[in-house]
């Protein structure tokens, strides 16, 4: 028998402008999804003193912490909670990972996992979670596995859960959002790794420095446009913002053609624009639609095989509803 000691969640997140050019020091606007959650618990469990295991079904892993490799992204969000924290003494624990989140679809799943993971523990051992500012700054180091060179936007929006616009190395910056945003998530059911599509734009740039820069720099344009779109409630610039962000990322040979034919489902079924969202290659897209066209695109979208489609609205004061 196990009992419940505590628990976290974390949720998902959709970056609407700026995936990519951010790993070059270009701003990002992103959102958290907060209906796709990841669900982390601490239970007690029977095994020794200062042991860990982890159970998520999810990637079909059940295994004493202390076996996996060193440097396994979950063992080093134990291990650096553990150090963070002032209680290293402790009865053997089960963490227990449940995800609603699809892993490489450009929607932070490792990064919630890693947040969701380091509060509920640090709730445990400390009786109450890490500030904010320390389990981003935990999550970040954990996301260098993942990712090799993260940007740290993942992190840093789904710790916040808020709108935030983000620039690598410069402080967060929230956004406002004055009119409800009517979004649709489209999965292509194609698992991307980051890490692999990061490496080969950097490929790409280190062949072409200059071309590539002239795409980053109007990507920023396009980022910071956004931003004044969103806060001054002007949905057409922003449908404007991001479908040229597609282009440009198309450009960069991070679009597929899975990921392009909903793309262009969405825009012929209503859709005010839509975008390819993360990484690329695979995962997820996001169109921006009306409060009346979110069902007839969310429909489309399912007819040509998309395999989960789900809407929601990022309304006024940044909650997301």
């Amino acid at each position: 028998m196990t009992e419940l000691l505590t628990s976290a969640s974390a949720p998902g997140k959709a970056i609407l402008l700026g995936e990519h050019a951010v790993v070059y020091g270009k701003p990002a606007l992103a959102i958290p999804v907060s209906q796709l959650r990841v669900e982390v618990s601490i239970e007690s469990f029977r095994c020794p003193a200062n042991e860990i295991w982890i159970d998520s079904p999810v990637i079909r892993l059940y295994k004493n912490v202390k076996d996996l490799p060193i440097d396994n992204p979950l063992r080093m969000a134990v291990d650096l909670t553990i150090a963070e924290c002032q209680n290293r003494q402790f009865p053997g624990l089960m963490i227990r990972i449940n995800s609603a989140l699809p892993i490489g679809g450009g929607m932070g799943s490792g990064a919630a996992v890693s947040c969701a993971l380091i509060r509920a523990l640090s709730g445990y051992l400390d009786g109450s979670s890490l500030s904010l500012e320390t389990i981003n700054r935990l999550a970040f180091e954990v996301e260098k596995i993942h990712h090799g060179n993260p940007s740290g936007v993942d992190n840093t929006v789904i710790t916040y859960e808020q709108p935030i616009y983000f620039r690598r190395g410069a402080r967060m910056e929230k956004v406002t959002v004055k009119e409800p945003i009517h979004l649709v998530i489209a999965d292509t059911g194609i698992n991307s790794a980051t890490s692999s599509m990061v490496g080969g734009v950097r490929k790409r740039y280190e062949q072409n420095k200059e071309g590539y820069q002239r795409i980053f720099d109007s990507i920023e344009t396009l980022v910071n446009n956004a931003r004044k779109a969103i806060e001054s409630g002007d949905i057409s610039l922003l449908a404007e913002m991001m479908d040229e962000n597609h282009r440009l990322l198309q450009s960069l040979e991070v679009s597929s053609f899975s990921l392009d034919r909903l793309v262009k489902t969405a825009r012929s079924s209503g859709a005010l624009a839509a975008k390819l969202i993360g990484a690329g290659g695979g995962g997820n897209m996001i169109a921006l639609c009306t409060a009346d066209t979110t069902r007839q695109v969310s429909q489309a979208l399912n007819s040509i095989g998309a395999v989960r489609v789900f809407s929601f609205t990022l309304a006024g004061e940044a909650s997301v509803t």
